[in-house]
């Protein structure tokens, strides 16, 4: 048996990929990433753990698997989703998290809080008027070879 990718079984892993292809396709030719809600989301279910799977440093995004959410939180629950609530996409609106080449940031753990921004303090949506509740980056573990030198 293959060892296990991300800590997913390699079967986990190829539907994982699957659903990354299927979200990348939905994405306009722009690039620009649209909002896609799944669930309504409650108060206390808008803090998550995810790990990366696409990542992009220009746009300051990132495409991540949901690893945990709040006790008590179901799937449903938490606000913002893709994949049927399995997936979100972050940002990074100060730059400090999501600045590292794709090959550096994809399979890192970080977590996330569910935001409103304040018009002029996010690279994440363009324009200044109607700005949307995001998923910003407040943790990134480092590398692990970073870590354990």
């Amino acid at each position: 048996m293959a060892d296990p990718v991300y800590g997913l079984t390699s079967t986990a892993a190829k539907q994982v990929g699957q659903v990354v292809r299927e979200v990348l396709r939905t994405l306009p030719p722009t690039g620009r990433r649209t909002r896609r809600v799944i669930g309504g989301g409650g108060n206390n279910c808008t803090n998550i753990r995810f790990q990366i799977l696409v990542a992009d440093a220009v746009t300051r995004t990132a495409l991540c698997v949901i690893l945990s959410r709040p006790y008590g939180c179901g799937i449903a629950s938490v606000p913002n989703t893709v994949s049927d609530g399995y997936a979100i996409e972050v940002c990074d609106p100060a730059g400090c998290f999501l600045n590292d080449p794709e090959e550096v940031l994809v399979g890192r753990d970080g977590w996330a809080h569910y935001m409103e921004p304040i018009p002029g303090s996010t690279w994440c949506q363009d324009g200044t008027y109607d700005l949307q509740p995001e998923w910003q980056v407040y943790s990134l573990c480092c590398q692990v070879d970073r870590c354990f030198l």
